[in-house]
């Protein structure tokens, strides 16, 4: 059984009570390192059919490797084929979502969920208990519409010994981080880090939108990828949300076929996981109000850490340039990107 701590056994009293009323959502808010998978792990020894989910696969296999064992993405199980248009796959809401049957449906990182999904959720799911740090930065797209209904503050003793945990602690509380190497957590100085290093990291985070661009002309430029649109093995985000062929915001997937041209407007290119899909070619030129059934995608060796949101990574590598309109807005750009290293964080400050 799962030992709880003073304010996770509150907590689990409060969600205990909660599911035995008629309200159908729960929200726990917490930081990084108070334990909120462990106690959700603890709610779900409770229960017979207790679903977890994340926004991206990456953020789901973070789970898995908790224990979380069915932890799949909310996409993956809140939307179902329902036909092609063309070679496109078309999504539609899964009626018939495994979801519907649970006891429990348990989602991580409920702070970077738009409206749209959140309404999904509700339409198919009976119970919900939400996971979220209210230290993330809020989606690109708006404030989250869930508002926290039991908050835990306490970090505990064992996350505190790793050092990406206590340095993004240290970064929410205000503290001056200086130049370091403690293995998983590293700050160093500009020009310590070649480009090698960079390419080697599973993801890259900047703050300003021309540093990825930057970033990515060159990464692809090393890669050996002339061309100007997408070849095979191209690594691709997804930048805004279609739930018609199931793509959202920030998902993270790789080419795996070279793009091909359709016209002025568009491109169609294979994706490893996400299957067939029809792409705006220039982000640009286009308003994607005009154009909602294509899919808008661009190059991801570098991301900025609003993109992150909802992911985690093994190693990543932080290109200090926080932004947003007062210090504490910057804090959190910085706690974010911290938290999204798994294993390893390394900081470098920008080129001045």
């Amino acid at each position: 059984m799962i030992k709880l701590g003073i304010q996770q056994q509150e907590a689990f009293d409060r969600i205990m009570a909660w599911h035995k009323t008629d309200a159908q959502e729960f929200a726990l808010a917490g930081y990084a390192g108070t334990g909120k998978t462990t106690l959700a792990k603890r709610i779900a020894q409770e229960f017979g059919n207790v679903i977890f989910c994340a926004y991206t696969g990456k953020a789901a296999q973070v789970l898995r490797d908790k224990g979380c064992g069915n932890a799949g993405t909310i996409h993956g199980y809140l939307y179902r084929l329902q036909g092609e248009e063309g070679k496109e796959p078309v999504f539609g809401l899964n009626e018939e979502s495994a979801m519907r049957y649970a006891d429990l449906v348990i989602v991580d990182e409920y702070s970077f969920l738009n409206a749209e999904i959140i309404q999904d959720l509700r339409t198919i799911c009976d119970k919900i208990l939400y996971l979220g740090d209210p230290f993330q930065l809020p989606p690109v797209n708006g404030q989250c519409i869930i508002e926290p209904d039991f908050f835990i503050d306490e970090i505990h003793r064992q996350a505190l010994e790793s050092p990406i945990i206590r340095y993004a602690t240290m970064i929410r509380n205000g503290d001056m981080i200086r130049y370091c190497d403690e293995g998983e957590f590293r700050y160093l100085k500009n020009g310590s880090l070649s480009m090698d290093d960079f390419m080697k990291a599973d993801q890259f985070i900047v703050g300003r939108n021309d540093t990825r661009i930057r970033f990515n002309r060159r990464a692809r430029m090393i890669k050996g990828f002339e061309a100007v649109l997408p070849v095979k093995g191209d690594k691709m985000i997804c930048l805004k949300n279609n739930p018609r062929n199931a793509v959202f915001n920030g998902m993270i997937d790789y080419a795996a076929s070279d793009a091909e041209i359709i016209d002025y407007l568009c491109y169609g290119i294979d994706m490893k996981e996400l299957g067939h899909l029809n792409v705006i070619r220039d982000n640009e030129r286009h308003d994607f109000r005009q154009h909602r059934r294509l899919n808008m995608f661009d190059f991801a060796y570098a991301i900025t850490c609003h993109k992150s949101q909802g992911s985690e990574f093994n190693d990543v590598i932080i290109y200090k340039e926080p932004i947003g309109r007062d210090i504490t807005d910057r804090r959190k750009w910085l706690y974010t990107a911290v938290t999204r290293g798994k294993n390893r964080v390394t900081l470098t400050d920008p080129v001045r």
